[in-house]
């Protein structure tokens, strides 16, 4: 896009604000991964990651450091409609496993909307010493517990999962935001 995702603004309100308001009702920690200093102004903890250039891995890892608990909900900026009720079922399918993900039938996964325990920790360190930087190829190593989003409609819209990556992007997710008014 250009610029840093989570701080376009999408009907006045910064996208990562639509995360921290669907994350608050569940969560008493949010920190937000970012190397920017752009966040700073949320009033949140901000993590930088402790290991540069190898995307969201870098990301979870640090951020999974930082945290104070050992169930920690994943939620990346860049999918605003995913909400609170998407992640009490992610929550309600948690089973004491190292991470929890939704995933769909053809093998593709939403490793950004999950759930990784404190023990993941140990995975991740693994897999960054091996160069694998791929949270689908990682999971392959460990036991996960997938949640397969075709069974769950219930929870799981086709919707939900917009991934905001372009400005024609932003223009689908105001229009969809309109319609919820």
């Amino acid at each position: 896009m250009q610029t840093d995702k989570g701080l376009v603004k999408v009907l006045g309100k910064h996208l990562i604000q639509y995360t921290i308001e669907n994350l608050s009702p569940l969560c008493d920690e949010i920190i937000i991964s970012s190397n920017s200093d752009g966040y700073d102004k949320f009033g949140y903890k901000v993590v930088k990651d402790e290991m540069k250039n190898i995307g969201p891995v870098g990301g979870l890892y640090s951020c999974l450091k930082e945290s104070s608990n050992d169930v920690n909900i994943i939620l990346s900026c860049d999918t605003p409609l995913v909400s609170k009720e998407i992640l009490e079922c992610l929550l309600s399918n948690y089973k004491g496993d190292v991470a929890t993900v939704p995933w769909y039938k053809d093998d593709h996964y939403e490793p950004l909307c999950a759930i990784y325990t404190k023990g993941f920790l140990e995975v991740l360190n693994q897999a960054i010493k091996n160069k694998n930087h791929k949270l689908p190829l990682i999971y392959t190593t460990t036991d996960i517990r997938k949640i397969q989003v075709e069974e769950h409609t219930d929870c799981f819209t086709k919707q939900a999962f917009l991934n905001v990556n372009s400005m024609e992007d932003v223009d689908t997710l105001e229009k969809i935001l309109l319609k919820r008014k």
